[in-house]
């Protein structure tokens, strides 16, 4: 620069820079940051939402592989859903944790083993059901952090579109087959589908802005905040006979 006085006399136009300055500027970095946190916030959870899709997949057909499985040893239970498993065991699960822990266990113990050939479902591992922000269990326990998932409880005659996992951000209280008149409102161009599920900011892994969920049949979906509403999570009515969907909830999860 061939002549440096008029660039720096930008910054020596004033005799000194004060306090006030200062504060000024750190307010200003602030409050800027504050403005970008939601959109950078809301791209990350986008950006992994296809990876837990896929460990939700991977979650289903470990149970999928290992009722087949059962089916041609004729071992009982044949189907390793919640509620068959709660009535072949003669006690409910306490938590979405329970659940999979007896998954993968040697159905006895109690306790995780890493022994695929002893496991009750050999292809499902505690990898397979963290997403960001937890960590695989290790030990022979699965701790809250190690777990992503709320279980929903769909017996042998649920229908296929019935959830069957749904991260854990979202209220598992919330979580129920869709009424008539629900279903219906499906069909309104303005999409008059009642208030959206309720879900946590502070829970991982979506907080308060989307959440992942698999369907019986094995179909993952995800969506925003303001798509998770009832008939879109579980579009179908309560089935004649049926109970009323229960949910296991995660342990570190919105209950």
């Amino acid at each position: 620069m061939e002549n440096p006085e008029p660039f720096l006399g930008v910054f020596m136009s004033h005799d000194k820079i004060t306090l006030g300055d200062i504060a000024c500027a750190v307010l200003v970095i602030v409050l800027a940051a504050l403005a970008l946190y939601p959109v950078v916030s809301s791209s990350v959870h986008t950006t992994s939402a296809p990876p837990i899709k896929n460990r939700a997949r991977g979650i289903w057909v470990a149970v999928m592989s290992a009722n087949a499985e059962r089916e041609i040893l004729l071992e009982e239970p044949c189907l390793l859903w919640p509620t068959d498993l709660e009535a072949h065991l003669g006690k409910p699960f306490e938590s979405a944790e329970a659940y999979f822990t007896y998954l993968m266990s040697d159905g006895e113990s109690g306790i995780i083993t890493y022994n695929p050939e002893k496991r009750v479902a050999g292809d499902l591992k505690p990898s397979m059901l963290i997403a960001p922000g937890l960590v695989a269990a290790t030990g022979s326990s699965l701790p809250s952090n190690a777990n992503a998932w709320h279980v929903i409880c769909g017996g042998t005659n649920a229908p296929l579109e019935t959830p069957f996992l749904i991260t854990r951000n979202v209220k598992a209280s919330d979580i129920r087959y869709a009424t008539e008149e629900e279903l219906k409102q499906l069909e309104d161009r303005d999409n008059n589908w009642g208030p959206p599920l309720h879900m946590d900011k502070n829970t991982k892994p979506f907080g308060d802005t989307r959440a992942t969920w698999v369907t019986k049949s094995g179909g993952t979906m995800d969506a925003r905040k303001i798509m998770l509403r009832h008939p879109l999570v579980s579009p179908v009515p309560q089935p004649d006979g049926e109970p009323e969907l229960r949910v296991l909830p995660s342990i570190g999860g919105y209950r």
